[in-house]
């Protein structure tokens, strides 16, 4: 997720308050106020609507821009002047348009394909004929994939003096090089522990187990990522719905085995994964720990290999799970003591603040 101060640069400064959907009291006072267009904000009249090459050619610009907002259904006031124009009236349209149709349109036109979490669309209502037109404010994000090309004409285009401009070779060149890498993280994001259902009540089973939550924090896809996970006795359960897990190694008191994502990770996307296992519970026992460790490293094009460790615990007395705070039950193991350890289960507890 994104953080408070992310979010406020996602669309050139603009929010998604400043156009609630089915308001347009703020656009009327833009009108009002005959607010001149900006490097993050457009106009655009409906009947620009069925022009797919003209609609990614302004989408394209913002998402090689700082982001921002396109107004649709408000036309400008007619001159010959280049550069930004200013609003004349508000004219909607009976036509639908779906966040669907505008994303439909946006893969057919343009490379390479933004990532469409933060696209959104609001429907307005037109002044005059409130009940029959309306107009759409495209809240259009900054892309961390750029530079964007309209294919059908194979040109880049970004926010200048005059609105939409074609960029020149050297700020593509540019805009390539500053991309930056992506940067995976793993953390513990919620913990299981408790009895099988198909166990009876006298069985001295317990599962315990974690899902893990493997987030790109950078702002570059993440290929060809790979989480290996190295152990000794028995190996853990481990699944994921999305994804494939290989097996490396796979012998009586040596294991290894490698979870891969069956697509990339986008920026600010995340994957999750549950490493699980049984620990025994003898119910004459006053007092036992369980701990299981999960100690790998993180691999993906354009990053270092990541060490990472992370941790599930479990409290029994007289044959009853014993509940901790949310933090005791699990956590990160600092990357520090990693060499300490290896992936497993072992009956006592190891502690990571020293």
């Amino acid at each position: 997720m994104l953080d408070e101060r992310e979010k406020e640069k996602l669309y050139g400064g603009y929010k998604l308050q400043d156009f609630p959907a089915g308001e347009s009291a703020h656009i009327e006072q833009l009108v009002a106020a005959k607010q001149e267009e900006s490097h993050t904000l457009e106009y655009k009249s409906v009947r620009a609507l069925p022009d797919k090459v003209n609609m990614c050619r302004e989408i394209c610009s913002f998402l090689n821009s700082e982001g921002g907002v396109i107004i649709v259904g408000v036309e400008e006031e007619e001159n010959n002047e280049a550069g930004y124009k200013r609003p004349d009236r508000i004219e909607g349209t009976t036509e639908q348009h779906s966040r669907q149709r505008l994303q439909d349109t946006i893969i057919g036109g343009i490379a390479p394909s933004p990532n469409f979490e933060h696209f959104q669309i609001h429907e307005f209502p037109d002044p005059g004929a409130p009940s029959q037109k309306h107009g759409y404010v495209i809240f259009v994000p900054r892309s961390y994939v750029a530079p964007h090309q309209v294919m059908q004409r194979g040109v880049y285009y970004k926010r200048g003096w005059a609105g939409c401009v074609p960029m020149l070779h050297y700020e593509i060149m540019d805009m390539v090089g500053a991309r930056q890498r992506p940067c995976l993280t793993i953390e513990p994001i919620c913990h299981h522990i408790g009895r099988r259902r198909y166990i009876n009540e006298h069985s001295n089973k317990w599962p315990m187990g974690l899902w893990i939550r493997v987030k790109n924090v950078g702002n570059a896809v993440a290929r060809n990522v790979s989480a290996r996970v190295v152990g000794s006795g028995r190996p853990f359960h481990a699944r994921h719905p999305e994804g494939v897990w290989r097996k490396l190694v796979w012998e009586p008191e040596k294991w290894a085995f490698a979870w891969e994502p069956t697509v990339p990770i986008l920026p600010d996307a995340e994957e999750r994964i549950y490493i699980g296992d049984d620990v025994r519970v003898n119910s004459q026992d006053p007092d036992v720990w369980w701990q299981i460790n999960v100690i790998g490293l993180l691999y993906t094009e354009g990053q270092d290999p990541t060490p990472f460790g992370v941790y599930v615990r479990g409290h029994w007395r007289e044959g009853r799970h014993i509940p901790f705070d949310e933090d005791k039950e699990m956590g990160s193991i600092p990357s520090a003591r990693l060499s300490d350890f290896e992936s497993g289960v072992i009956d006592r507890w190891e502690d990571f603040s020293s």
